[in-house]
């Protein structure tokens, strides 16, 4: 599975959307939905609206380009309710983009790494097999992960390549772990918020 590991902030996700959008590709965020349809976002204004939903962090990318079938749902009960979530790696295929919004670690703006990624094959409920990706879906990937790569900083974290953005670096933020900071006092920052920076 093709993955790059990245420090990404809603400005990444905004850019890559007009992107995206320009080439009639779809967002589609990874929510609880009460039913099998799923929100397909097609603009960077109602983009922009998912992003402040703070369970909205992984997006599934779609596009005509390379999509063999529609993507494949189930439901749960979660919390005394019927739940319909999106199956990865079933339909589509997608591109897939996973973000955290910025947090306060201790007083001071934090970002935790994301990353963007596809799986090299893909259930297609259509043809009932597993079936490659096709080449313009990795097309589409190389040009995402060149344009947030472009201008951004390579982290090497225990051993591990990781790339700050340059947006990300704009805003000067530390830059966590969050499986290494749940001890530490965290709280999501909505955008409108100033928050401290430091660049420790």
């Amino acid at each position: 599975m093709p993955q790059t590991d990245l420090y990404l902030c809603e400005a990444d996700i905004l850019e890559v959307g007009s992107l995206l959008f320009r080439q009639a590709a779809k967002v589609v965020p990874d929510l609880d939905y009460p039913t099998s349809s799923v929100l397909e976002i097609s603009d960077s204004r109602a983009l922009k609206r998912i992003l402040r939903e703070p369970k909205a962090t992984l997006l599934f990318i779609i596009s005509p380009r390379w999509q063999r079938s529609p993507l494949v749902t189930r439901s749960i009960e979660k919390h005394d309710r019927q739940v319909h979530f999106i199956v990865q790696k079933e339909g589509g295929p997608t591109i897939d983009l996973f973000w955290h919004s910025p947090r306060e670690v201790d007083g001071v703006l934090a970002v935790p790494h994301g990353f963007i990624s596809y799986h090299d094959c893909f259930w297609n409920p259509m043809s009932g097999c597993m079936e490659p990706v096709a080449e313009e879906l990795i097309k589409t990937y190389r040009e995402i992960r060149s344009h947030l790569v472009r201008g951004g900083k390579k982290i090497i974290r225990a051993h591990r390549q990781l790339i700050a953005t340059k947006n990300v670096l704009a805003l000067g933020p530390r830059l966590i772990d969050l499986k290494n900071n749940r001890r530490d006092k965290t709280r999501l920052v909505p955008v409108s918020e100033g928050v401290a920076v430091s660049k420790a």
